[in-house]
């Protein structure tokens, strides 16, 4: 879960929705968490179907994002 705004899963998260596709690129490479969770309990991958973006959706699945949330 992410507990600290400041984390690279929460940086993650705030890339997801601003559908950044380069910068959640790069979190990924510096260690973020492709199945963290939010403070409602949505992974990452959720959040980005939320915002409906395709392209995003693929990126995060080709790197391992699944539907189950990490502990």
């Amino acid at each position: 879960i992410l507990e600290h705004s400041d984390s690279i899963d929460r940086k993650l998260l705030d890339a997801v929705t601003a559908n950044d596709l380069a910068k959640v690129n790069a979190l990924i490479q510096k260690g973020a968490r492709v199945n963290a969770c939010d403070g409602f309990g949505f992974s990452i991958l959720v959040n980005a179907l939320a915002a409906t973006n395709n392209e995003m959706i693929n990126f995060l699945v080709t790197n391992g994002a699944t539907m189950r949330t990490s502990s």
